[in-house]
């Protein structure tokens, strides 16, 4: 059995227990298609500031994308602190977001995550100062 499944199991297993709640916010109830309101965050993602901003130009921002989706299913258990560390190192900002009443996005993990990178990070940048003052002192 695949985390994949397992993950899903639980979360529909959650999803039967509270009756339409809504996933992104566990303290109201899920209204609409996507359970909550997108509109402004779309309204917001397509502005143009924004877009040249992000330097998305050409591209709508839109809620919820098959198209997205499909192309990131084979990363839902993806081991993210492999790969962010080199982009920020790279000077890659990176957005890790998701809400601590967030039922479908694990939170929790996010911020463990995200700690054990900058705990990285924080190392990697002392072990670089330290090889720049020993070249100083030779």
């Amino acid at each position: 059995m695949t985390s994949l499944y397992k993950c899903n199991a639980i979360f529909s297993r959650i999803m039967s227990i509270t009756s339409n709640i809504n996933y992104y916010d566990i303290r109201k109830k899920c209204e609409g298609n996507l359970c909550y309101d997108f509109s402004n965050v779309e309204t917001f993602l397509n502005k143009k500031t924004v877009t040249d901003a992000l330097g998305v130009r050409n591209l709508d921002f839109v809620s919820c994308s098959s198209t997205v989706y499909d192309a990131m299913l084979q990363d839902w258990m993806r081991n993210i602190e492999v790969g962010i560390p080199a982009l920020l190192e790279d000077g890659i900002q990176v957005l890790v977001y998701a809400g601590e009443e967030d039922l479908i996005c694990n939170w929790l993990g996010k911020l463990c995550a995200a700690n054990s990178i900058n705990l990285k990070l924080k190392l990697a940048l002392c072990r670089f100062l330290i090889q720049i003052q020993m070249q100083c002192l030779r």
